[in-house]
């Protein structure tokens, strides 16, 4: 149903803009429940994880958007942000072993 997609990534833009993360995050996931092959959502659930701080997360759904559609806008733009990750040297793996492989 392409117009539940477009309102909820709508609706996530808009909680982004109140920095409300977690939520936009939510709507997001929603819509690509809908579409899983959505590469713009992809690489926008990319940009709010990095905004909270989520490299790991970041990187996953950057990749996924390359994956999904690469030779697309969204693709470009998330090569360069994997780019910038990359070159700063946070690529997930200073955030204390939080990823796939920590001991809980």
């Amino acid at each position: 149903k392409p117009d539940h997609l477009e309102s909820l990534k709508e609706l996530a833009h808009l909680a982004q803009v109140d920095e409300d993360y977690e939520q936009a995050v939510e709507f997001l996931k929603t819509a690509l429940k809908f579409d899983p092959e959505d590469a713009s959502a992809c690489s926008e659930l990319g940009d709010l994880y990095e905004a909270q701080g989520k490299l790991d997360q970041a990187q996953e759904y950057w990749k996924k958007t390359i994956d999904l559609e690469p030779d697309g806008d969204a693709a470009e733009y998330a090569r360069e942000k994997l780019e910038e990750v990359a070159e700063s040297g946070e690529d997930g793996a200073g955030q204390g072993g939080a990823g796939k492989d920590s001991n809980a």
